[in-house]
């Protein structure tokens, strides 16, 4: 047997960028619908044409607005495991599916079907133009951002390169921490980028509140419980990590800049966007 697109497969992978084990980048027996667009973009149409028990890997690089900013933009290469295959029931279209899926008629039935695929590509259209739009920003804007807030930045940076380094060590089997000096040229490394997204940040900020773009709980709520449903296994660690106050101030402040590209995409000529940014009197939340 081999995957095709639809089947629902269990798999086991195991992620690494640079050659070095991340965090959160493993998982075992997994169930995955290919096509569903569960995981990052690329990752499931690799999956498609693998035999039964077959070991391969899968190369993708995560999206630019990754929510974790230590992998935003990179590309990593997961190790996996097809454990198990199941093929999706084809059904015929007909009065039989329509109701079985609660639709009243037929004409129903296609008008859904046709809404639903329709949203998908919409959504990746979207996400690609949010991703050139802050690619264009950050070439747009080239203001000074406060030492400290990139200091504060970077430090989180060490901590993530840290990690990743030092359970790289600990797959390969090796119990010495990573060189200072080698820890201190990858975070310096990342200086730049890290400067670009703190002014990408300041931008959005500033647009939401010239425009009043604003957040309600529930929305915050809704989406959290998406990517709860997402995470499967790992859901309720990541619903219990968004209790914390400022982690759930900061996916407010998440949603408020998407909102914000919202926004230029749908509402503005991008092109006539004013290069004055207005001074802030804090940082951006951390």
């Amino acid at each position: 047997d081999e995957a095709r697109e639809g089947d629902h497969v269990t798999i086991d992978f195991i992620g690494r960028i640079d050659g070095e084990v991340f965090e959160g980048g493993a998982g075992e027996d997994v169930d995955l619908e290919i096509g569903s667009g569960q995981f990052i973009p690329g990752f499931e149409a690799q999956i498609v044409g693998q035999k039964l028990g077959a070991d391969f890997d899968v190369t993708v690089s995560f999206p630019e607005d990754y929510q974790a900013e230590s992998l935003a933009g990179k590309e990593a290469v997961f190790g996996c495991s097809l454990k198990e295959i199941k093929a999706k029931e084809v059904l015929e279209v007909g009065q039989a599916l329509a109701d079985r899926v609660g639709e009243e008629s037929v004409d129903d039935l296609r008008a859904a079907m046709r809404a639903r695929i329709e949203l998908r590509w919409s959504n990746q259209a979207k996400d690609k133009a949010k991703t050139a739009l802050k690619a264009a920003l950050a070439e747009a804007y080239d203001f000074m951002v406060p030492e400290q807030i990139v200091e504060n930045r970077l430090e989180q940076v060490r901590r993530e390169v840290f990690q990743e380094r030092v359970q790289a060590a600990q797959a390969a089997g090796e119990t010495a921490s990573p060189p200072l000096d080698e820890l201190e040229e990858a975070v310096e490394a990342k200086r730049r980028e890290e400067e670009d997204k703190l002014r990408i940040d300041f931008v959005l900020d500033a647009l939401a509140d010239r425009e009043s773009l604003t957040v309600e709980p529930h929305e915050v709520n809704a989406y959290i419980s998406q990517m709860v449903r997402m995470m499967g296994e790992y859901g309720t660690q990541l619903r219990q990590a968004y209790r914390r106050p400022e982690a759930r101030a900061g996916l407010t402040r998440q949603l408020r800049q998407d909102k914000a590209l919202d926004f230029l995409l749908t509402e503005v000529d991008v092109t006539s966007i004013p290069r004055e940014v207005p001074m802030h009197d804090h940082g951006p939340h951390e």
